[in-house]
């Protein structure tokens, strides 16, 4: 099934049919783009034709669906996907009209439309005029919450450790991502013995202390524990690797949670760092005076050096981000001017582009997916100060890492704030400041930044088409 808008090659389908207009008003209604055909393997079998009511309200004057389609749930696609359509456009009200005795009454009442009135035209019985406040439906994403007081059911555990100075991640040998440990809670076990286990199963930790840190949900609920590790025998089980680091891995398995369960434990247990850097590095409240100097000033020379180069001059521009930033793939281009604290927490999925004055405050790391388009003069802060004046005087600061998904489109100056997750098939609108978290496969937009409406198929078979008309035209 497919649903675009009407084309001049269905003039003829619908004259057929639709005899309430004349050729030229049909001619205008597709110009205008106000006609849907619905399309089974190639065949047009229905449409829906609209206008407005009273200049303002998006009215239905013709659902229609040849005979044999009928039953099949197309005429309730048709009126879905034109609702769709109508709230990616603005409104919030649609409208349409049908005779008393007809049995499109009982079918748009199914579809939540509500009678508003009626009147008595001269030639036809009484016509029901009918109103359906439409709106965007609440997305399904789900928030990670902590809680001090145990929960009935808890179903995981989940175990940021750390070893020689360094945090522990695993991967498991069917997985090319790595992980904190953690896992079910077997029938027979306490909550404790659960962590205790699944600690020595996902990184043979054999020696260690274990700290309760909160109880958390995400779907359902689980507890968060802390562990010191200080010896590790060989692993078995399914876990093939471990991988330590100062921070998160780039190639996380549960890139939704398992961010903020990490942040969370940072934040909430006693941990000691080796240095102020290692602080810094993982997100704890660091001196930002006692940083090596020498990082920084290393990131302001390759920024010099980046920014001054000539238009044509694109393999040295490639060297000199393979050499400033932590990780690039094959495909990768950044318009001068480009600023960043360090360069070497920012990591670019492929075909990453970002346009003129982008600046990478990245204390902590800042990591894109494939195919993030930037546009000029956006900004991606990890970088934090206290609230209360006392402490944020002491120059003590924090840094909470940026992730973003693939096929994601900043507009121009967007402003990341630290510790924002974004997923993938997002659009940034311009001029937005992302505060919170932004799901997958959605338009978000404002100050705070806020999910506008989802994309739909409706937006695919549009700009499907777009690319269709571009191609041909270019033949």
């Amino acid at each position: 099934m497919k649903i675009r808008h009407a084309l001049e090659k269905d003039i003829d389908f619908l004259k057929e049919k639709d005899r309430h207009l004349t050729y030229e008003t049909l001619c205008e209604c597709i110009s205008q783009r106000r006609i849907y055909i619905l399309e089974i393997n190639e065949r047009s079998v229905g449409w829906l034709r609209y206008n407005l009511f009273w200049d303002n309200t998006p009215f239905m004057n013709l659902l229609y669906v040849l005979e044999e389609y009928r039953g099949n749930g197309y005429g309730s696609q048709l009126v879905k996907f034109f609702e769709r359509q109508m709230l990616n456009q603005g409104f919030d009200i649609v409208m349409t009209s049908t005779l008393v005795h007809e049995t499109a009454l009982p079918f748009y009442l199914k579809h939540n439309y509500k009678v508003v009135g009626g009147f008595h035209p001269n030639t036809e019985e009484y016509e029901i005029l009918l109103q359906k406040k439409i709106e965007c439906r609440r997305l399904n994403f789900m928030e990670v919450k902590f809680y001090k007081e145990e929960p009935k059911e808890i179903k995981y555990v989940v175990i940021v450790a750390r070893y020689k100075d360094q945090f522990v991640f695993c991967k498991h040998q069917d997985r090319t991502t790595y992980e904190l440990p953690g896992g079910h809670i077997e029938s027979n076990e306490s909550i404790t013995e659960a962590a205790k286990r699944e600690l020595y199963e996902e990184t043979g930790a054999v020696r260690f202390s274990l700290d309760f840190v909160s109880y958390y949900s995400y779907n359902s609920f689980g507890a968060l524990y802390y562990a010191e590790i200080e010896e590790i025998t060989e692993l078995s089980y399914e876990i093939e690797s471990l991988y330590f680091s100062d921070y998160l891995p780039v190639n996380l398995t549960y890139p939704l949670i398992q961010p903020r369960l990490f942040n969370y434990v940072v934040q909430h247990a006693n941990i000691f760092y080796g240095s102020n850097y290692k602080r810094m590095i993982a997100g704890a409240l660091y001196d930002s005076s006692k940083n090596d100097p020498e990082l920084h000033r290393n990131s302001v020379r390759k920024a010099m050096e980046y920014n001054t180069t000539l238009p044509h001059e694109l393999e040295k521009r490639r060297d000199i981000i393979k050499n400033w930033f932590g990780s690039t793939q094959e495909h990768f281009y950044l318009e001068p001017t480009v600023k960043a604290d360090y360069g070497f927490n920012i990591h670019l999925g492929n075909y990453f582009y970002s346009n003129f004055d982008c600046v990478f405050l990245d204390v902590a790391p800042i990591i894109f997916g494939d195919y993030v388009y930037v546009a000029p003069r956006c900004c991606f802060y990890t970088a934090g100060h206290p609230i209360t004046a006392e402490v944020r005087n002491k120059n003590l600061e924090y840094g909470y890492p940026i992730r973003v998904g693939n096929h994601v489109w900043f507009g121009g100056s967007v402003v990341v704030n630290p510790g924002v997750t974004i997923g993938s098939n997002v659009v940034i609108g311009s001029g937005s400041v992302v505060t919170k978290d932004i799901p997958d496969g959605v338009v978000a937009c404002g100050n705070p930044c806020k999910v506008i409406r989802e994309i739909t198929e409706a937006d695919k078979a549009y700009w499907s088409s777009q690319e269709k008309i571009f191609l041909e035209d270019i033949k």
